[in-house]
């Protein structure tokens, strides 16, 4: 009888269940299914572990050879080199610094500082273990990590000529103070093609502007001709618009991310902004432009549209994600229904921030799509999930992949008595009547969500696979659970309402 080979992701469904010792213990067995385990579970590592950011501890540690050499993903961040068990940490504190003499607490964080010590040196000598990562995340800080700042410095800048000239994929999460420390004096990276730059300032009293010019200009300049996604986020009082001026055409570049403060139309300078997108505007293929309010004075449709960036047309733009300060004039969502409507029928994905659209408006955004419409994933906001909506953007949309509809009720808002629970029961009557074409949407998230309204989605939506993260098979299981429980405990544990946020 011939033996037939499990697909890869089946073998990883099986090992998620057992052990570490288990899975050594498979190798004597299958020792390619052995390294394929071995190679996701060190796929990403992580040295240094805050305890604020919990996130991290998913993450692998490299304590050996045999995990260094598996590392593709590698974040160096500050905190404790290695993981530090609850456990062990509780006893740590409660011993060492409240019941302990002083000699004691002495003795106890030289220890401490010793084994800090040797876990320095452990990651220094299987630094040249690290020869499959492609991808960096630099999480460093001094004011969160003051002690053992500097030898992480060093473990970084060993990192980076070690596997620099494979590095293709490098996030900074870190200070511009700090990145001058870890960037300037290293070469440039022959392969990179996705940086990710969060600009921090440590100090109020650094001049965010130099910094930005001596540091992170360079750098991109640098790396000019191989950069093919480019991501900056900023809150700090820079001026963006100088920084985009400045940076020269890069050929390969198709991914272009923006999310920065935003005051007014006076002092915030966007003239930049427009430098930039006419020189890459035959070649984006991805936009998020995202304006965060800040002690904003919003302003009018005409003198946000009228800016001399917003006539930019992007020939190639297949994703499109805009999130504009919040304009308070009720004519601003057909200004913006404007602004989208150049780009609405050859984009794959859509995503609109800030401005909630109505039945009306959304009518008027869809309208005059051809059937042959690309349009896989849409994120939107609406001030009523209703299921004319639904409907709508079925007849519209036939072959929608992804949609996500943020909402504040769940049918259109006509008396403010009407509590959550009678609208929830209102949308599930109106969907239960509403007939629904062919359509071919897999994942819906909707807010707010009830079971009630989940289970009457699922039943008008027969395609539909996902809802707000969770699989079509296991809400109706979990319905079937609930309606064979007492009616006091059923309604006890249904799920409240969530407003969109």
């Amino acid at each position: 009888m011939p033996v037939v080979e499990l697909p890869y992701d089946i073998w990883l469904y099986i090992t998620n269940f057992l052990d570490a010792k288990d899975v050594q213990r498979l190798y004597p067995v299958n020792k390619e299914l052995f390294h394929i385990v071995m190679g996701e579970r060190y796929r990403h590592a992580c040295i240094g572990f805050p305890p604020r950011l919990d996130f991290l501890y998913k993450y692998a540690q490299i304590r050996d050879t045999f995990s260094a050499v598996r590392v593709r993903q590698l974040t160096i961040s500050y905190g404790p080199l290695y993981r530090t068990p609850s456990k062990t940490k509780s006893q740590t504190i409660r011993k060492s610094f409240l019941g302990l003499t002083n000699a004691s607490v002495v003795r106890t964080l030289g220890r401490l500082r010793n084994r800090a010590t040797s876990d320095m040196q452990n990651v220094m000598n299987l630094i040249p273990s690290l020869t499959s990562v492609h991808f960096l995340e630099i999480r460093l800080n001094r004011l969160e990590d003051p002690a053992f700042h500097p030898p992480k410095v060093e473990i970084l800048k060993t990192c980076l000529s070690n596997f620099g000239p494979n590095l293709t994929t490098l996030i900074l999460n870190t200070p511009m103070e700090d990145l001058r420390i870890a960037l300037v004096p290293l070469a440039k990276f022959p392969r990179l093609e996705s940086l990710f730059v969060d600009i921090t300032l440590l100090f109020r009293s650094s001049d965010g502007n130099a910094l930005v010019h001596e540091i992170l200009h360079p750098f991109i300049v640098a790396h000019r001709d191989t950069l093919r996604s480019l991501t900056l986020e900023q809150m700090e009082s820079i001026d963006m618009s100088t920084t985009l001026s400045r940076l020269p055409h890069m050929p390969c570049l198709t991914d272009f991310c923006l999310s920065q403060a935003f005051v007014s139309v006076e002092l915030t300078n966007l003239s930049g902004h427009r430098q930039f997108l006419a020189r890459h505007r035959d070649q984006l293929r991805q936009l998020d432009l995202h304006f965060i309010p800040s002690h904003c004075r919003f302003p009018s449709a005409e003198v946000w549209y009228a800016q001399e960036w917003t006539q930019i047309r992007l020939t190639e733009l297949e994703s499109l994600a805009i999130g504009f300060p919040l304009i308070s004039e009720h004519c601003s969502r057909p200004k913006t229904i404007g602004y989208l409507y150049q780009y609405v029928h050859h984009l794959t994905s859509l995503n609109i921030r800030n401005h909630i659209f109505s039945y009306d408006h959304t009518v008027l955004l869809l309208s005059g799509l051809q059937d042959s419409t690309r349009l896989r994933r849409l994120d939107m906001r609406a001030f009523s999930l209703s299921p004319d909506i639904l409907r709508l953007l079925a007849e519209k949309l036939h072959d929608l992949h992804f949609l996500s509809i943020r909402a504040k009720y769940s049918l259109p808002f006509k008396d403010i008595l009407v509590s959550y629970n009678d609208r929830a029961a209102g949308f599930c009557l109106s969907i239960e009547n509403t007939i629904f074409p062919v359509w071919k949407l897999h994942t819906l998230v909707i807010s707010p969500k009830t079971a009630k309204i989940a289970i009457a989605v699922l039943s008008a939506l027969p395609a539909l696979q996902i809802l707000c993260g969770e699989d079509r098979d296991d809400i109706f299981a979990s319905s079937r659970s609930k309606m064979g429980r007492p009616q006091h405990q059923s309604l006890r544990s249904a799920p409240l309402f969530t407003p969109a946020g």
